[in-house]
């Protein structure tokens, strides 16, 4: 089928033939069809590569909330004025 996306070819090694023989016991209604398993396989590895991605930007979004604020007070009031004025132009 043309298209302009990237395709990519993979060997079916050892690891790969044993999860498309498991697979085939989960979905064995295209359990002959090892593309269709392919498919299948890279479906739900998508999905954990998904929530994994979100709960590591909810742990992110969570430590920053954590911080914020925390160094209020650490530079003096005026002291991006004291500091322009010692370089003088």
């Amino acid at each position: 089928m043309p298209t302009a996306r990237q395709r990519y070819m993979i060997t079916e090694t050892e690891p790969i033939a044993r999860s498309l023989e498991e697979a085939s016991a989960l979905w064995p209604e295209v359990a002959a069809e090892r593309s269709k398993l392919l498919h299948k396989i890279l479906s739900e590895g998508m999905e954990t590569v998904h929530l994994r991605a979100e709960s590591k930007k909810l742990e992110k979004e969570k430590v920053i909330r954590q911080v914020a604020g925390s160094m209020n007070g650490i530079w003096p009031n005026g002291w991006r004025e004291e500091l322009l004025n010692e370089w003088p132009e």
